[in-house]
């Protein structure tokens, strides 16, 4: 196991963990984990970009830098604890979530292969969550799971045993996250 496949791994596997502490924690320490998600995030982003280039995983590869912008945007808004990012970095994620996906799908130009279908997986729902996540809106979560199944499926399909344990345990903590922000938004609504 190498430190690309490490670094990668652990740090999307700790910004799921981070972001699922502060699922529905107002408080400083939720805005803190916050925004330590967001930067783990952002350190294992350039990892994977590594992996989905040594295995030709092209389509992921530049859907993963289309993902960046919405990981900023997360960033900043844990940053400002709530408050708006800037409106140009808003556009430009959603701008770059639909050119990501718009990419993914002309590239394909049909499915054909399980990786392909995989890689579909993974790419919408790596944009779509992710943005969805940064505008903190519970039903990222739920694109996450589209994203973790498929990636770490494609990681055992393609021999990364680390990065197929990783994502299973990313599914796990995705699903665990989605049942928290759902009972947060319970409890919410049912606080006078």
């Amino acid at each position: 196991m190498g430190v690309v496949e490490t670094v990668a791994g652990l740090g999307y596997l700790l910004q799921k963990i981070f972001l699922l502490v502060a699922e529905g924690n107002e408080s400083i320490a939720g805005r803190r984990w916050r925004i330590a998600g967001w930067i783990a995030y952002l350190i294992g982003a350039p990892m994977w970009v590594t992996i989905f280039y040594l295995e030709s995983n092209l389509i992921l590869l530049f859907v993963e830098g289309g993902g960046i912008p919405s990981i900023v945007l997360g960033l900043i808004i844990a940053i400002r604890d709530r408050g708006k990012a800037p409106e140009w970095l808003n556009t430009l994620a959603i701008f770059m979530t639909f050119v990501g996906i718009a990419i993914s799908l002309y590239s394909f130009g049909g499915l054909m292969t399980l990786s392909q279908i995989l890689e579909l997986g993974v790419a919408v729902g790596f944009l779509v969550g992710t943005y969805f996540l940064a505008k903190r809106n519970s039903n990222g979560w739920l694109w996450y799971l589209l994203m973790n199944g498929s990636a770490g499926t494609l990681m055992g399909i393609q021999g990364y045993p680390f990065l197929t344990i990783q994502q299973a345990f990313s599914f796990a903590i995705v699903a665990i996250a989605y049942g928290k922000a759902i009972r947060s938004q319970r409890h919410l609504k049912a606080t006078p």
